[in-house]
């Protein structure tokens, strides 16, 4: 139907109308026109009734937003249904407390009367709390009721949570399937009298499985053999939960698969044995990677790799790398001054001698620039590492290394080391490029020379661990690090530091240890040219509180500790004393500062600026550095 003339008339006047006042609105002084359009933001929000949690909390658990200081150039756009899922979060919060009858007595929204800004009003009841007067136990008779209540979430005496009774239920299943009952079931009841709540689970346990045949599906380039030597059930075994997910893990760890899944065969909903089918989706077996970063340490850093993951289809790895890093990058001049470069060329057999050690042969060529002269290092690694459990593992490994040096204080400007090492690795972080919490303990021993030969004679030994506390949403990290190094045999007429060869000798200072100085040219005993030498013992230390900012941005405060001296003998109480002003260089330094880090998928990248101490004479007007890397310091 059209419309009429009249009506016509009235729809032309109406939009000359508006087309005026838009003309008219982009005057000096005026609103824009497209403000009429533009929806409402948040200037404040006001909650009442409220007695349980504060304002400050309940406002966190909201995605509507009110001006805030902390964020004077963002404004919150009201929506109506971002209100009601916020009041339900709310509402949410209370029940997980025991506030069951948690109810929203009145909302409103009002408008401000100038702008486009509108006031939240939220009226809350919070209602009696319910607590938990008895959890019950049915059907159990395979696993002690002792083993199974130890891991529920509602105890008796706690509030009653309607949102964890999926989680007990849960743990009480993956408790029966580490026992091997992998059709046990968890039915739940719960009875109210007043503001008391009484749990009921009933459990039906089945039967007890075990492991049958293990097919394996999905491989195309790698043998079924390399999937099944990794299956840590056997035939016959009892079905273990645990077992199963460090098998998957195992496949994985491979490294020539993308994809494992495991499931069962069997058709029958209660046999009792179980046939497993391990389904893998294979990943390209050569790769190809290059990279280039920069760090205040390294400046700029350069790298390439090319390898096979599956040489003669047997899963043995072959690699081979380049690395250069430039100490100082001259723009002005368009000149790169070459620090280190490094080549190598490798193989890996993840069974070593028909067992889950993983050995390694490596030869490499090195060259590295210190401050006053440079090393060249030709060499092989043969290396083997064993898994003693999911935390825990063992390293040894045998370097044979031709060394030809600059250093006017070594004894021999071409020499031979051969050296044994040994290491234990502790680790429960639970992510290892940003961990929050757990802790890392190594201890390492390495010993060069006497029935293995060369030029130096030497014991090396050196203690780490770090710990990760979660505090309040932030994380204290700490850190003690302590070195020690001995020669042995005959002393040819010269002193036991000059018996151990420079690269082995402990030296601290920058971006990973104490940060605020040069990496590993400031702090430790010094030759008469005033060139740092390294030293036998070192002692480290470290406390850093890390905590989120914005986004994707955290910060961090942190103290750091260290020195080196060139023998034990020389340290001293004295040593560790902040409070003297004659400051040697043998004295233990300190550092202070801040940092910020930014979340990425391969890890923080972080920006530090350390601040010294205690000053020496040689520190001058240098009071501190900026430290640039990817990766916490530790």
């Amino acid at each position: 139907m059209k419309p009429t003339r009249p009506g016509r008339s009235y729809l032309n006047r109406s939009l000359t109308s508006l087309g005026i006042f838009c003309a008219l609105a982009v005057l000096p002084g005026t609103s824009s026109c497209a403000d009429i359009f533009k929806a409402p933001y948040v200037r404040d929000i006001r909650i009442e009734g409220n007695e349980v949690f504060s304002d400050s909390k309940l406002r966190r658990v909201m995605k509507t937003k009110e001006r805030s200081l902390l964020r004077p150039f963002s404004r919150s756009t009201f929506r109506k249904d971002f209100l009601q899922a916020d009041i339900e979060s709310i509402l949410g919060l209370y029940r997980r407390h025991g506030y069951l009858k948690a109810r929203v007595d009145s909302q409103s929204v009002e408008k401000v009367r100038k702008g486009r800004a509108v006031n939240i009003y939220l009226e809350f009841h919070e209602g009696p709390l319910t607590l938990v007067e008895a959890v019950n136990l049915g059907g159990v008779s395979a696993l002690s009721e002792k083993r199974i209540r130890k891991g529920l979430r509602l105890r008796i005496g706690a509030p009653f949570d309607p949102y964890s009774i999926e989680d007990d239920k849960r743990g009480i299943l993956e408790k029966y399937a580490e026992a091997g009952y992998i059709y046990a079931s968890v039915s739940d009841n719960t009875v109210f009298e007043e503001n008391r709540a009484r749990l009921y689970y009933i459990v039906k346990e089945g039967i007890q499985a075990r492991a049958g045949k293990v097919h394996v599906e999905g491989n195309k380039v790698t043998g079924r053999w390399l999937v099944r030597r990794e299956v840590t059930v056997r035939e016959g075994d009892v079905l273990r939960r645990s077992q199963l997910v460090r098998t998957q893990q195992r496949i994985y760890d491979t490294g020539l698969y993308s994809d494992v899944r495991l499931s069962p065969m069997t058709a029958d909903s209660m046999a009792a044995v179980v046939d497993l089918r391990v389904f893998v989706k294979e990943r390209k077996m050569a790769w190809v990677g290059t990279g280039i970063g920069y760090g205040s340490s390294d400046q700029l850093r350069v790298f390439g790799e090319w390898g096979h993951r599956n040489v003669l289809r047997s899963g043995q790895r072959f690699f081979t790398s380049a690395n250069f890093a430039f100490g100082r990058w001259l723009f002005s001049q368009r000149k790169a001054v070459l620090d280190e470069t490094r080549f190598e060329v490798g193989t890996v057999e993840p069974w070593l001698f028909g067992t889950r050690t993983a050995g390694q042969l490596v030869l490499y060529h090195q060259y590295k620039k210190e401050a006053a002269f440079s090393e060249e290092f030709n060499g092989f690694t043969f290396s083997a590492k064993r898994d003693l459990s999911s935390f825990s593992k063992v390293f040894a490994s045998y370097d044979n290394r031709w060394v030809y040096t600059t250093d006017p204080a070594a004894l021999w400007k071409e020499y031979v080391t051969r050296s044994l090492y040994l290491s234990f690795l502790r680790d429960t972080r639970n992510d290892i490029f940003d961990p929050a919490m757990g802790s890392q303990q190594e201890l390492s021993w390495k010993v060069a020379g006497g029935a293995l030969g060369g030029n130096y004679s030497f014991h090396r030994i050196l203690l780490s661990s770090s710990w990760y506390t979660p505090v309040r949403g932030a994380v204290l990290a700490t850190r003690v690090k302590v070195g020690f190094a001995e020669p042995f045999g005959e002393t040819r007429g010269i002193t036991s530091w000059e018996r151990i060869p420079f690269q082995e000798r402990f030296r601290t200072g920058g971006a990973t240890s104490v940060r605020g100085y040069v990496e590993d040219d400031e702090l430790g005993p010094r030759d008469e040219s005033g060139t740092v030498t390294g030293g036998r013992f070192l002692v480290l230390t470290n406390v850093e509180a890390r905590f989120p900012l914005f986004w994707r941005v955290s910060g961090a405060l942190f103290l750091d500790g260290g020195s080196v001296w060139r023998n034990p003998s020389d340290v001293t109480l004295r040593s560790f004393d902040p409070g003297i002003s004659d400051v040697e260089d043998s004295d233990y330094r300190y550092s202070y500062g801040a940092g910020l880090r930014i979340e990425t998928p391969v890890g923080p990248v972080r920006m530090d600026y350390g601040r010294k101490l205690r000053l020496s004479v040689r520190d001058g007007d240098d009071r501190g550095q900026f430290h640039l890397s990817l990766g916490q310091a530790f």
